[in-house]
């Protein structure tokens, strides 16, 4: 089986400590994506449960840069496939920006996906809606207004 990916970049006007921050606290997290938990070390668990404490994934903490870099597996219960890898990386944009502005730029991937994978389309439309919802959360303090359930 040939593993696949799924990769994603948003531009977001802001620094790098902010997103930072929006990537891995707890308050931010719970409004842009769910009750994801961890302590953001290598080593560390990191995990999302639902409203009524069901665990949904978890992993465990790869790599740390703070407002660089940052990656952790992601093993989602009782799915049934192999756990993937999702990254995120901080990086200045190609373009040049306009002087006393700051612009990030945040790639995320996720990788290790089977063929024929059954998450992989239900993760690629979940990254999308999580960055649009952390960018706007970002820039505005309001995320988008999804109802989702966990």
């Amino acid at each position: 089986m040939k593993p696949r990916d799924i990769s994603y970049v948003i531009h977001i006007a802001s620094t790098p400590d902010r997103v930072w921050q929006a990537l891995t606290s707890d308050e931010a997290l719970r409004r842009n994506w769910g009750l994801v938990h961890s302590k953001w070390t290598p080593g560390a668990r990191v995990e999302e449960v639902s409203d009524s404490g069901e665990l949904l994934w978890q992993g465990e903490v790869l790599e740390v840069e703070p407002g660089r870099h940052l990656s952790f597996t992601f093993d989602v219960a009782a799915s049934g496939e192999k756990p993937t890898s999702v990254s995120f990386d901080i990086t200045a944009p190609a373009s040049a920006i306009r002087p006393h502005e700051a612009v990030v730029r945040l790639a995320i991937t996720q990788s290790g996906f089977a063929e024929g994978s059954k998450l992989m389309p239900d993760c690629a439309r979940a990254w999308t809606e999580i960055m649009g919802s952390m960018k706007s959360y970002i820039e505005t303090g309001k995320p988008l207004p999804f109802a989702w359930k966990h």
